[in-house]
């Protein structure tokens, strides 16, 4: 066919249009046009204006005006809008040329008629025009635009292209696939067809006419019901078109024949069967498309329509499908009021929503239902439009007008008394307050399973009292209230309807009500626990067993399908598996002394005795009102490695519940465990109450420590005045080291050192006190020459990356440095049973921060909605930084996610467990180089599939494809797939949720605690070994004694036989004491007592008493001396360190010579007490 040239004529005309000048053709309407838009730039040739920017939204058409030549003056204003309301000009008026409103899309988007109705009305167009909605103009001519027409395909830019008699490929899909295009999704998966295929998206125009034209078969599916302008190019390419079947109020019919011009399926199963047809028969497809090829060039090419317009504008005739004055419904179906008109189009564009989000629509009209709402609907396709139609109602021939709006055979008339008969499930039920009143509520509900129920009047019309009490008896039976405007009511909550009758002993309304909440929502706890307790009632067991396992699987933490579960194990003789799943519910339910009898009994059953009397005894326990630490209930008694207590100092710079992220987090869960352990732990950290308050009292946390720096802002910001950081560092060392004179701690466990500085490394080594060191990033908080050089100093890495990237920055600690892992604690986070695998239900848990990568998981949901998949995320956590939740809900709102997607704020350990038993994936998205990332652990831990970027330590974790899946950082379409292919392969999931489960034990807390313990341990034996380390343990434990029992210039020791008679031992102390207080030099001596084999309470009452006879009997006060200290409980260091202060022995007769010899104190040279008279002080200087 030789297509002939049209001339575009050259009047002045003016485009207000809204989309780049890219997206057109090169001539619109005129040779003389201006184009202006908010995507262009204004653009001069010579004297002549070409493009003009424009305002985005509302904006005032005169200085638009002021820009353009006398010579370029509008002779026709062609404004182009759409509900988007990017381009909405004003002050038309200012223009005398005619005005044409050219319609963008009406089938989507928020209020699309009823925005360009009010923008139409407002600035008086002299002509409205649609090129793809012609089924919603009849709203615009019943609102009194003066002109209202039709001109598919006004703005498409077609290339003719030659004839292919072989095509290259055998399907093209046309079209975007984006978040508004839900049906296309659900077809597009739904082709059966494996043949070469091809989607032209990224063309240019001129490159995908050509593709069209080298395809077989060309499909399109419409995004609303509307005839888009895909079906225009292909014909125009010459490609064989093969489309989705339109209402007749569309008006495709009205164009192209069916099997001669083009092709139509009305759903996928037809779809399937067209394309298996035209890929037998290749010979009629291409025959179709020459027919459709010549039909577009004769009749609908781009400047015929203008042609048509300006026919229009001239007063000509054009032809009568475009023109809307003769629309049936326009002329049989008028509202009244303008307030009805407005009803009528917020209902339809209700409906038309619903619409577009679903493959097909079951919709129940009642009679007395304005009929122009129904007549409204019928143009929705994929809509089965049902009206009740009883003999007694009829006051009006609404058949009659039916027929008269030719749209009798797109309503199917049904009878009230037929509806319980009907075995569907009705997306929508449409009825008047009227009605609502005038029916039994209750019949309506057991009599209809329906979703949605939609009050039919105008708001205004209804009573605000009255529409509170429905609400209120509504909400009652499980409907709750979803619109305004129109009034809308979303039965939700059929579960509550199935137990309201089920208290009316109503069994068999109940059951089908309970079955109808679960055809809605497979996941509907309620009734999942419901049926099952009637199912185990009838003693049908492995049905109960089903759906209470479903249920738990669902919410693996919920005590009543816990309760449920282990009744209908027991029924089914299955106490092993009732046993494990009662020891998690004691978890839950610590004091429920009825649970422990139970699992008294399942222990019994299954041989396991000792266990049975732990149970038994735990029972009588509470039953005796003894109530249980619920982490005491671990009935297995875990065991652990035990090493000697010890004496444990903590120092971190922040500490729960002041924190930021995970590190601080981490040393307090090893301090516990450490504590639980039966070590004794004391804290040293800072207090920052910008981060939290204290709101209880904290035995054995110290928060002395100042930071150099603050956490307030982030990145945080260390203070640059040098005076002030010196007098921090002075006051943390003095905190420090009065910490280890006050609480002598053994060991030092410490954490991170940011803000607080190495120096605090210091006083500890210096008390060759040995460190361990954990890090929580691949950094150690100081510089590689700044490392301490004591083998008493030993880092921990939190990974393996983190181990290599530490020393490729040149720290010198290949010898002291290993990996203790953040570790988890495993068993909290475990559940009785995996989660249920039937969608995705997924949970960010962390900082949302950009680094942690939370935008890549909402990009990557974004694709997955887009393409109808269902899932439900949760994100967990909070930020420290203004506007990045604000940002991901502003995104997930605009991308249409807002109900699939939960922002939940910061949870504790405790609701995170919870939120775990009710998803069964975490992503883990972080771009930059995680440390490790514990979280992912207690989440594989809990049944959780992992899905990561595995960036840094995070790689560690898992065995990609065996016990999780990876994707690489920032790519959310590799995410999107990653877990798309889950849902793919749901045998696969589980597969590796159960290898997740099981790896997750290698990161258990435990095993870092015993690392911890173990280094500890090695350290200790590294300082023993030191011969520096004894000399400085014997100077500090003689500086102790010195102290302690003040020393003197003389200090004489004597070892009494305690086993004698007390008259005796009283004698001989009287002797010396009274012989020492007697001596000159009486205020330089120190008398030590030794204690060994008496009792040390005894011994000191013997010599108080023999002090307060000298003084009453003798007048002798020994307060001016001699000092007097008792020898208790003396070790070897002790006597080592103490020997060399002795300056004689004073003999008895008896004495304790065992004593002596065991205490090597045989090597002090000996005196009687004549001699002591004798003795003179020694120099000071030799103490």
């Amino acid at each position: 066919m030789e297509i002939k040239s049209l001339e575009y004529p050259s009047l002045n005309v003016l485009l207000l249009y809204q989309s780049p000048r890219k997206n057109y053709r090169p001539i619109i309407f005129s040779h003389n046009e201006i184009f202006a838009s908010a995507d262009c730039e204004t653009e001069i040739e010579g004297d002549r204006i070409r493009s003009i920017q424009t305002p985005v939204g509302e904006y005032d058409i005169e200085p638009i005006i002021e820009q353009i030549p006398p010579e370029q003056k509008p002779d026709l204003l062609i404004v182009q809008s759409d509900a988007t309301r990017r381009n909405l000009p004003t002050n038309l008026h200012l223009l005398s040329c005619p005005k044409l409103l050219l319609l963008g899309k009406t089938n989507y988007f928020d209020a699309p008629i009823q925005t360009l109705l009010d923008y139409a009305r407002s600035q008086n167009f002299d002509v409205v025009i649609s090129e793809s909605e012609r089924h919603h103009l009849h709203y615009f001519k019943e609102a009194g635009l003066k002109s209202v027409l039709w001109l598919p395909g006004f703005n498409v830019n077609p290339y003719p292209q030659l004839p292919h008699p072989h095509p290259t490929y055998a399907l093209c899909f046309l079209g975007e696939v984006g978040r508004f295009h839900r049906y296309r999704h659900y077809i597009q998966g739904r082709i059966n067809s494996g043949e070469l295929s091809i989607n032209p998206l990224d063309q240019t125009s001129e490159e995908a006419a050509r593709i069209y034209a080298d395809s077989l078969i060309n499909i399109n599916i419409s995004l609303n019901g509307d005839l888009n302008r895909h079906i225009f190019e292909v014909l125009a390419s010459g490609g064989f078109l093969l489309t989705d079947k339109l209402s007749q109020q569309a008006g495709l019919n009205l164009l192209f024949q069916a099997n001669k011009h083009l092709a139509f399926f009305r759903d996928e199963f037809e779809l399937n069967y067209q394309i298996k047809r035209f890929l037998t028969n290749p010979e009629t497809a291409l025959k179709i498309a020459r027919e459709g090829y010549e039909e577009f060039w004769n009749n609908h090419r781009p400047e015929l329509n203008v042609q048509r317009i300006l026919d229009y504008l001239n007063g000509n005739r054009i032809e009568q499908i475009y023109q809307i004055d003769k629309e049936k419904r326009s002329l049989y179906l008028i509202s009244k009021e303008s307030e009805d008109l407005c009803n009528r189009v917020s209902i339809y564009e209700y409906l038309q929503e619903l619409h577009r989000n679903e493959p097909r629509l079951q919709g129940l009209f009642w009679l007395d239902v304005d009929p122009g709402i129904i007549g409204d609907a019928v143009d929705l396709p994929r809509l089965a439009l049902h009206l009740i139609w009883d003999s007694q109602e009829e006051t009006r021939d609404d058949r009659h007008l039916w027929a008269e709006c030719e749209i009798s055979e797109q309503i199917t008339f049904t009878s009230s008394s037929q509806l319980s008969q009907l075995s569907k499930v009705w997306d929508f039920i449409a009825l008047t307050w009227t009605k609502i009143q005038s029916l039994n509520l209750e019949w309506l509900l057991k009599t209809l399973n329906f979703r949605r129920l939609i009050i039919t009047d105008p708001p205004s019309h209804i009573q605000e009292e009255d529409l509170k009490k429905i609400a209120d008896h509504l909400e009652r039976f499980g409907l709750i209230k979803h619109r305004d405007y129109p009034v809308v009511y979303d039965w939700k909550r059929k579960s509550d309807w199935g137990k309201f009758l089920l208290s009316q002993q109503e069994l068999y309304s109940a059951v089908r009500a309970f079955e109808a909440a679960l055809q809605d929502n497979p996941w509907d706890i309620t009734a999942l626990l419901e049926l099952g307790t009637i199912s185990f009632k009838l003693n049908y067991f492995h049905e109960a067993n089903r759906l209470f396992h479903k249920a738990l699987s669902l919410d693996r933490r919920n005590s009543l399908a816990m309760e449920k579960m282990v009744s209908v194990l027991i029924a089914l003789n299955q106490q092993e598996q009732a046993t494990g799943i009662l020891e998690h519910l004691l978890t839950l339910q610590p004091n429920n002394s009825a649970l422990w009898s139970l699992l008294d009994n399942c222990y019994q059953q299954t041989g396991l005795e000792q266990k049975a009397l732990a149970a038994y005894r735990r029972s009588r326990e509470i039953t005796e009102g003894k109530s249980l630490d619920p982490q005491s209930v671990d009935t297995l008694a875990k065991s652990s490695v035990q090493t000697t207590p010890k004496r444990i100092l903590v120092i971190n710079n922040l500490y729960p519940p002041q924190e930021l992220g995970g590190y601080g987090r981490r040393i307090c869960d090893f301090a516990n465990v450490l504590s639980d352990r039966g070590h004794s732990i004391q804290v040293l950290t800072s207090d920052a109450p910008y981060l939290g308050l204290i709101e209880s009292s904290e035995e054995h946390i110290d928060r002395s420590l100042f930071l150099c720096g603050t956490y307030e802002q982030l990145p945080p910001e260390p203070f640059e005045d040098e005076t002030e950081v010196a007098r921090i560092l002075e006051h943390n060392d003095r905190v420090i080291r009065a910490a280890i004179q006050n609480y002598l701690p053994e060991v030092c466990l410490i954490g991170n050192i940011d803000l607080l500085s190495h120096q605090v490394f210091t006083p500890l080594l210096e008390n060759w006190i040995p460190v361990m060191h954990l890090l929580g990033f691949p950094k150690t908080g100081y510089y590689p020459s700044q490392t301490p050089q004591s083998l008493l100093y030993h880092v921990g890495a939190n990974s393996e990356f983190g181990k290599e990237t530490v020393l490729s920055e040149g720290y010198p600690l290949a010898n002291n440095l290993s990996i203790v892992y953040p570790g988890a604690f495993i068993r909290q986070f475990q559940m009785c049973v995996l989660p249920n695998f039937d969608k995705l239900r997924i949970i960010f848990a962390g900082l949302i921060l950009p680094y942690k990568g939370p935008q890549t998981l909402v990009e990557a949901l974004a694709i997955l909605h887009d393409k109808g998949m269902d899932f439900h995320c949760s994100i967990a956590g909070d930020t420290p930084v203004e506007n990045v939740i604000e940002h991901l809900k502003n995104f997930t709102e605009a991308r249409g996610m807002s109900d699939k997607i939960d922002f939940l704020g910061y949870l504790k350990r405790p609701q995170l467990i919870d939120l775990f038993a009710k998803h069964n994936i975490l992503v883990f998205p972080s771009i930059w180089d995680e440390p490790f990332g514990r979280v992912q652990v207690e989440a594989m831990a809990a049944g959780l599939t992992l899905v990561t970027s595995g960036t840094g330590g995070s790689a560690e974790i898992i065995e990609p494809g065996i016990s999780g899946l990876t994707f690489p950082a920032e790519n959310a379409e590799a995410l999107a797939e990653a877990l798309s292919s889950l849902i793919g392969d749901r045998d696969r999931w589980q597969r590796i949720a159960t290898a997740g489960q099981q790896r997750a034990e290698l990161f258990n807390i435990d095993r870092s605690v015993d690392a911890i313990e173990t280094q500890f341990e090695e350290l200790l034996r590294q300082r023993e070994s030191q011969e520096e380390f004894l000399e400085f343990q014997l100077l500090k434990r003689q500086a102790e004694l010195i102290e302690t029992l003040r020393l003197k210039e003389i200090n004489l020791v004597i070892f009494p036989q305690w086993f004698q008679a007390d008259e005796l031992i009283i004698f001989q102390l009287k002797q010396v004491i009274q012989t020492l207080a007697n001596h000159p030099n009486k205020d330089l001596i120190t008398l030590l007592i030794d204690t060994t084999h008496g009792d040390e309470e005894s011994a000191e009452t013997t010599v108080s008493t023999v002090v307060m006879n000298l003084f009453m009997e003798d007048n002798i006060d020994i307060s001016e001396g001699p000092e007097i200290a008792l020898l208790g409980q003396m070790n070897e260091l002790d006597w080592f360190a103490l020997l060399p202060f002795f300056s004689s022995r004073i003999s008895l007769n008896p004495e304790n010579q065992e004593a002596i010899t065991a205490n090597a104190a045989d090597g002090i040279p000996p005196c009687t007490i004549e001699q002591i008279s004798k003795m003179r002080a020694v120099n000071p200087d030799s103490l």
